[in-house]
Protein backbone atom coordinates (compact mmCIF):
# COMPACT_ATOMS: atom_id res chain seq x y z
CA UNK A 1 0.00 0.00 0.00
CA UNK A 2 1.54 3.45 -1.14
CA UNK A 3 1.53 6.44 1.68
CA UNK A 4 1.73 9.99 1.57
CA UNK A 5 2.64 12.14 4.73
CA UNK A 6 4.66 13.52 6.90
CA UNK A 7 7.95 11.45 8.02
CA UNK A 8 7.89 9.74 11.20
CA UNK A 9 10.71 10.61 13.71
CA UNK A 10 12.04 6.24 13.03
CA UNK A 11 12.17 6.86 9.49
CA UNK A 12 14.27 9.62 9.57
CA UNK A 13 17.36 7.45 9.46
CA UNK A 14 16.15 5.68 6.58
CA UNK A 15 14.74 9.16 4.91
CA UNK A 16 18.98 10.05 5.02
CA UNK A 17 19.80 6.96 4.30
CA UNK A 18 18.16 6.91 0.51
CA UNK A 19 19.38 10.90 0.38
CA UNK A 20 23.15 9.19 0.81
CA UNK A 21 22.02 6.89 -2.64
CA UNK A 22 20.54 9.69 -4.42
CA UNK A 23 22.86 12.86 -3.99
CA UNK A 24 26.39 11.03 -2.84
CA UNK A 25 26.56 13.17 0.17
CA UNK A 26 26.82 11.16 3.30
CA UNK A 27 23.64 10.33 5.50
CA UNK A 28 25.40 11.72 8.85
CA UNK A 29 25.75 15.29 6.52
CA UNK A 30 21.65 14.88 5.46
CA UNK A 31 21.10 14.30 9.17
CA UNK A 32 23.30 17.25 10.63
CA UNK A 33 21.97 19.34 7.55
CA UNK A 34 18.25 18.49 8.56
CA UNK A 35 19.09 19.18 12.39
CA UNK A 36 20.92 22.11 12.34
CA UNK A 37 18.37 24.03 10.49
CA UNK A 38 17.09 26.60 12.97
CA UNK A 39 13.71 26.70 11.41
CA UNK A 40 13.69 23.14 11.61
CA UNK A 41 10.68 23.74 13.47
CA UNK A 42 8.43 25.41 10.77
CA UNK A 43 9.60 23.05 8.01
CA UNK A 44 8.72 19.55 7.49
CA UNK A 45 10.06 16.22 5.93
CA UNK A 46 7.29 14.83 3.70
CA UNK A 47 8.09 10.98 2.40
CA UNK A 48 5.84 8.66 -0.02
CA UNK A 49 6.34 5.28 1.77
CA UNK A 50 5.24 1.82 -0.30
CA UNK A 51 4.33 -1.11 2.44
CA UNK A 52 6.10 0.88 5.17
CA UNK A 53 8.91 1.20 2.87
CA UNK A 54 10.29 4.75 2.36
CA UNK A 55 10.97 5.48 -1.25
CA UNK A 56 10.89 9.09 -2.06
CA UNK A 57 11.31 11.83 0.09
CA UNK A 58 11.09 16.56 0.08
CA UNK A 59 12.32 18.40 2.42
CA UNK A 60 10.65 21.43 3.21
CA UNK A 61 12.66 24.40 4.77
CA UNK A 62 10.60 27.33 6.17
CA UNK A 63 11.80 30.58 4.78
CA UNK A 64 10.37 34.27 4.68
CA UNK A 65 11.26 36.67 2.25
CA UNK A 66 10.71 40.69 2.46
CA UNK A 67 8.00 42.66 0.54
CA UNK A 68 8.05 46.33 2.09
CA UNK A 69 6.60 45.42 5.87
CA UNK A 70 5.47 42.23 5.15
CA UNK A 71 7.51 39.11 5.43
CA UNK A 72 5.36 36.48 3.14
CA UNK A 73 6.45 32.70 4.36
CA UNK A 74 8.23 30.70 1.87
CA UNK A 75 7.86 26.90 1.53
CA UNK A 76 12.02 25.93 0.00
CA UNK A 77 11.65 22.31 -1.17
CA UNK A 78 15.03 20.28 -1.25
CA UNK A 79 16.48 16.75 -0.89
CA UNK A 80 14.18 16.25 -3.40
CA UNK A 81 14.57 12.04 -4.45
CA UNK A 82 13.36 8.70 -5.06
CA UNK A 83 14.95 5.59 -4.69
CA UNK A 84 16.18 4.26 -7.88
CA UNK A 85 13.62 0.96 -7.91
CA UNK A 86 10.47 3.11 -7.49
CA UNK A 87 11.48 5.80 -9.84
CA UNK A 88 9.41 6.19 -12.93
CA UNK A 89 6.68 4.98 -10.66
CA UNK A 90 5.08 7.84 -10.04
CA UNK A 91 5.62 8.42 -6.86
CA UNK A 92 7.32 11.73 -6.79
CA UNK A 93 4.83 13.14 -8.88
CA UNK A 94 2.16 12.13 -6.23
CA UNK A 95 4.37 13.06 -3.19
CA UNK A 96 4.93 16.95 -4.88
CA UNK A 97 1.25 17.14 -5.19
CA UNK A 98 0.74 16.04 -1.54
CA UNK A 99 3.55 18.54 -0.29
CA UNK A 100 1.90 21.44 -2.43
CA UNK A 101 -1.32 20.64 -0.43
CA UNK A 102 0.31 20.79 2.73
CA UNK A 103 2.19 23.78 2.02
CA UNK A 104 -0.96 25.57 1.23
CA UNK A 105 -2.51 24.54 3.99
CA UNK A 106 0.27 25.48 6.41
CA UNK A 107 0.59 29.12 5.39
CA UNK A 108 2.86 29.35 2.85
CA UNK A 109 2.62 31.86 0.45
CA UNK A 110 4.95 30.59 -2.39
CA UNK A 111 7.19 27.67 -2.99
CA UNK A 112 10.38 27.71 -4.15
CA UNK A 113 13.20 25.20 -5.63
CA UNK A 114 16.20 24.99 -7.48
CA UNK A 115 16.87 22.05 -9.51
CA UNK A 116 19.17 21.29 -12.97
CA UNK A 117 15.86 19.05 -13.87
CA UNK A 118 12.74 22.06 -14.50
CA UNK A 119 10.08 19.15 -16.59
CA UNK A 120 10.23 17.15 -13.65
CA UNK A 121 8.39 20.24 -11.58
CA UNK A 122 6.15 21.88 -14.36
CA UNK A 123 3.57 19.52 -13.14
CA UNK A 124 3.43 20.53 -9.85
CA UNK A 125 2.92 24.01 -10.90
CA UNK A 126 6.24 25.27 -10.59
CA UNK A 127 7.57 27.74 -13.04
CA UNK A 128 10.96 28.64 -14.25
CA UNK A 129 12.18 32.24 -13.14
CA UNK A 130 15.14 33.36 -14.60
CA UNK A 131 17.70 34.72 -12.78
CA UNK A 132 21.03 36.79 -13.82
CA UNK A 133 23.46 34.63 -13.71
CA UNK A 134 27.54 36.27 -13.25
CA UNK A 135 30.04 33.47 -15.25
CA UNK A 136 34.40 34.34 -14.90
CA UNK A 137 36.83 31.84 -16.10
CA UNK A 138 39.53 30.14 -14.23
CA UNK A 139 42.58 30.11 -13.53
CA UNK A 140 42.83 34.29 -14.45
CA UNK A 141 46.26 35.29 -16.05
CA UNK A 142 49.06 35.67 -13.39
CA UNK A 143 49.27 39.22 -14.18
CA UNK A 144 45.60 40.37 -14.86
CA UNK A 145 44.04 42.91 -13.35
CA UNK A 146 42.88 41.04 -10.20
CA UNK A 147 46.39 40.61 -8.60
CA UNK A 148 46.79 44.48 -9.33
CA UNK A 149 43.63 44.96 -7.35
CA UNK A 150 44.70 42.89 -4.27
CA UNK A 151 48.14 44.14 -4.44
CA UNK A 152 47.04 48.06 -4.29
CA UNK A 153 44.54 47.14 -1.61
CA UNK A 154 47.83 45.53 0.36
CA UNK A 155 49.68 48.30 0.06
CA UNK A 156 47.38 50.71 1.49
CA UNK A 157 43.82 50.72 -0.21
CA UNK A 158 40.50 51.82 1.23
CA UNK A 159 39.97 48.24 1.71
CA UNK A 160 41.66 44.72 3.58
CA UNK A 161 40.59 41.46 3.43
CA UNK A 162 39.89 40.00 6.35
CA UNK A 163 38.96 36.18 7.48
CA UNK A 164 35.59 35.46 9.11
CA UNK A 165 37.68 34.68 12.80
CA UNK A 166 38.64 38.35 12.76
CA UNK A 167 35.05 39.98 11.68
CA UNK A 168 32.03 39.77 13.81
CA UNK A 169 28.68 38.15 12.83
CA UNK A 170 27.12 41.62 13.39
CA UNK A 171 29.13 43.61 11.15
CA UNK A 172 28.45 41.15 8.41
CA UNK A 173 24.79 40.90 9.17
CA UNK A 174 24.57 44.94 8.85
CA UNK A 175 26.04 44.75 5.09
CA UNK A 176 23.33 42.40 4.27
CA UNK A 177 20.90 44.09 5.72
CA UNK A 178 22.16 47.39 3.93
CA UNK A 179 22.35 45.60 0.72
CA UNK A 180 18.66 44.15 0.68
CA UNK A 181 17.06 47.46 1.37
CA UNK A 182 14.18 48.26 -1.06
CA UNK A 183 14.82 44.85 -2.56
CA UNK A 184 11.55 43.10 -3.21
CA UNK A 185 11.85 39.06 -2.19
CA UNK A 186 15.16 39.58 -0.17
CA UNK A 187 15.04 36.61 2.18
CA UNK A 188 15.04 37.40 6.21
CA UNK A 189 17.26 35.68 8.34
CA UNK A 190 17.29 36.54 12.38
CA UNK A 191 20.15 35.68 14.99
CA UNK A 192 18.77 31.84 14.88
CA UNK A 193 19.88 31.84 10.94
CA UNK A 194 23.19 33.64 11.92
CA UNK A 195 24.71 32.28 14.08
CA UNK A 196 24.75 28.55 13.12
CA UNK A 197 25.88 29.82 9.82
CA UNK A 198 28.79 31.90 11.02
CA UNK A 199 29.96 29.14 13.31
CA UNK A 200 30.19 26.92 10.74
CA UNK A 201 32.36 29.39 8.87
CA UNK A 202 34.57 29.85 11.53
CA UNK A 203 34.79 25.94 11.94
CA UNK A 204 35.42 26.26 7.67
CA UNK A 205 32.70 24.31 6.66
CA UNK A 206 31.21 27.16 4.21
CA UNK A 207 33.91 27.21 1.59
CA UNK A 208 35.65 30.76 0.85
CA UNK A 209 34.64 33.83 2.97
CA UNK A 210 36.37 36.64 2.92
CA UNK A 211 35.13 40.57 4.40
CA UNK A 212 36.33 43.89 2.91
CA UNK A 213 37.07 45.79 6.04
CA UNK A 214 38.31 49.64 6.21
CA UNK A 215 40.83 50.73 8.63
CA UNK A 216 38.24 51.67 11.14
CA UNK A 217 36.96 47.90 11.30
CA UNK A 218 33.49 48.57 9.33
CA UNK A 219 32.61 45.74 6.93
CA UNK A 220 31.99 47.50 3.48
CA UNK A 221 31.23 43.62 1.83
CA UNK A 222 31.87 40.03 2.02
CA UNK A 223 31.77 37.07 -0.12
CA UNK A 224 31.19 33.67 0.21
CA UNK A 225 31.82 30.75 -2.29
CA UNK A 226 31.61 27.09 -2.14
CA UNK A 227 32.88 24.73 -4.29
CA UNK A 228 30.11 22.54 -6.31
CA UNK A 229 29.20 19.35 -4.84
CA UNK A 230 28.33 18.10 -8.34
CA UNK A 231 31.06 19.68 -10.49
CA UNK A 232 34.07 20.15 -8.12
CA UNK A 233 36.18 22.24 -10.81
CA UNK A 234 33.05 24.76 -10.39
CA UNK A 235 32.89 28.14 -7.85
CA UNK A 236 29.67 29.28 -7.00
CA UNK A 237 29.07 32.49 -5.66
CA UNK A 238 26.94 32.04 -2.51
CA UNK A 239 25.95 35.80 -1.91
CA UNK A 240 28.31 38.75 -2.06
CA UNK A 241 26.25 41.95 -0.49
CA UNK A 242 28.38 45.31 0.18
CA UNK A 243 26.96 48.82 1.47
CA UNK A 244 26.44 51.55 -1.19
CA UNK A 245 28.86 53.13 -2.65
CA UNK A 246 31.63 50.18 -1.45
CA UNK A 247 31.10 48.45 -4.77
CA UNK A 248 35.27 48.53 -4.92
CA UNK A 249 35.49 46.62 -1.53
CA UNK A 250 33.06 43.45 -3.93
CA UNK A 251 35.81 43.96 -6.47
CA UNK A 252 38.12 43.46 -4.41
CA UNK A 253 36.59 40.58 -2.64
CA UNK A 254 36.39 38.50 -6.37
CA UNK A 255 40.01 39.67 -7.30
CA UNK A 256 41.36 37.56 -4.05
CA UNK A 257 38.99 34.75 -4.83
CA UNK A 258 39.63 34.17 -8.37
CA UNK A 259 43.66 35.14 -7.44
CA UNK A 260 43.80 32.68 -4.28
CA UNK A 261 46.35 30.40 -4.86
CA UNK A 262 44.06 27.28 -2.89
CA UNK A 263 41.32 28.02 -5.98
CA UNK A 264 44.11 27.35 -8.40
CA UNK A 265 45.89 24.32 -6.54
CA UNK A 266 42.20 22.98 -6.39
CA UNK A 267 41.64 22.90 -10.55
CA UNK A 268 38.72 25.23 -10.47
CA UNK A 269 37.88 26.12 -14.18
CA UNK A 270 35.38 28.60 -13.50
CA UNK A 271 33.72 31.04 -10.66
CA UNK A 272 30.21 31.65 -11.47
CA UNK A 273 26.61 32.40 -9.45
CA UNK A 274 22.80 33.87 -9.30
CA UNK A 275 23.38 37.73 -8.44
CA UNK A 276 21.10 40.55 -9.07
CA UNK A 277 20.99 42.15 -11.89
CA UNK A 278 22.46 45.78 -10.88
CA UNK A 279 25.29 43.87 -9.05
CA UNK A 280 28.43 45.43 -8.86
CA UNK A 281 29.94 42.70 -11.07
CA UNK A 282 27.43 43.38 -13.59
CA UNK A 283 28.85 46.77 -14.82
CA UNK A 284 30.19 47.74 -17.54
CA UNK A 285 33.34 49.47 -15.83
CA UNK A 286 33.56 46.35 -13.29
CA UNK A 287 37.55 45.46 -13.20
CA UNK A 288 36.54 41.53 -13.94
CA UNK A 289 33.69 41.40 -16.07
CA UNK A 290 33.03 37.97 -16.90
CA UNK A 291 30.21 36.89 -18.46
CA UNK A 292 26.44 37.62 -18.07
CA UNK A 293 24.03 35.27 -19.02
CA UNK A 294 20.79 33.92 -17.77
CA UNK A 295 20.05 31.06 -15.20
CA UNK A 296 16.43 28.43 -15.30
CA UNK A 297 17.33 26.55 -12.17
CA UNK A 298 15.16 28.80 -9.44
CA UNK A 299 11.57 27.92 -10.05
CA UNK A 300 8.64 29.22 -8.39
CA UNK A 301 5.08 28.09 -6.98
CA UNK A 302 1.93 30.48 -5.67
CA UNK A 303 -0.31 29.12 -2.60
CA UNK A 304 -2.31 31.75 -2.06
CA UNK A 305 -3.40 35.22 -3.95
CA UNK A 306 -0.82 37.03 -1.59
CA UNK A 307 2.14 34.39 -2.82
CA UNK A 308 0.67 35.28 -6.93
CA UNK A 309 1.10 38.94 -6.43
CA UNK A 310 4.52 38.12 -4.69
CA UNK A 311 5.75 36.04 -7.39
CA UNK A 312 4.61 38.82 -10.11
CA UNK A 313 6.05 41.56 -8.47
CA UNK A 314 9.36 39.59 -7.91
CA UNK A 315 8.99 38.46 -11.82
CA UNK A 316 8.62 41.87 -12.64
CA UNK A 317 12.13 42.42 -10.27
CA UNK A 318 13.93 40.06 -11.75
CA UNK A 319 15.56 42.59 -14.80
CA UNK A 320 16.69 44.67 -11.56
CA UNK A 321 17.11 44.58 -8.45
CA UNK A 322 15.48 41.15 -7.29
CA UNK A 323 18.60 38.75 -4.54
CA UNK A 324 18.44 35.09 -5.14
CA UNK A 325 20.80 33.65 -2.75
CA UNK A 326 21.17 30.43 -2.72
CA UNK A 327 22.16 29.28 0.60
CA UNK A 328 18.42 30.08 1.74
CA UNK A 329 16.57 27.87 0.47
CA UNK A 330 18.68 25.09 1.74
Amino acid sequence: MDAFRQAEEDELAAVYALRERAFGRGAAWFAAHDRDDPWRAAGATYVAARDGRVVATVRVFARSIRFGADTPAVACLGDVATDEPYRRQGYMRRLLAFVNEQNAGRGYALGLLSTGSPGAYMGAGFRVFPVPWYALDLPLPAAGRAAELVRKAESGGRWAIASPAAVGQEDSGAVYEAFGRGRPGYPVRDERLWSPAWSRVREGEAGWLRLAVAADGSVGAYLLARRSHRNPRDLTILECPYLPGAEDAAHLLLAALAGDPEVSRGGQVSLAGALPADHAFFAPDAPLPGRRDTAGHLMLRAYTREGAEAEETLRRAAGSRFVYWRGDNV
